[in-house]
């Protein structure tokens, strides 16, 4: 049903938006922790 396929689609969309904050949150800690080992 077109229901079913908008909700896949808005989920999908969600994970995504997941995993990218998850990725960009883990490289700023890198980040952070790279500049607390240089100072």
């Amino acid at each position: 049903s077109i229901d079913g396929k908008f909700l896949a689609k808005v989920a999908n969309n969600g994970l995504k938006i997941d995993l990218n904050t998850y990725i960009n949150s883990n490289r700023l800690k890198a980040l952070f922790d790279l500049f607390e080992e240089i100072g």
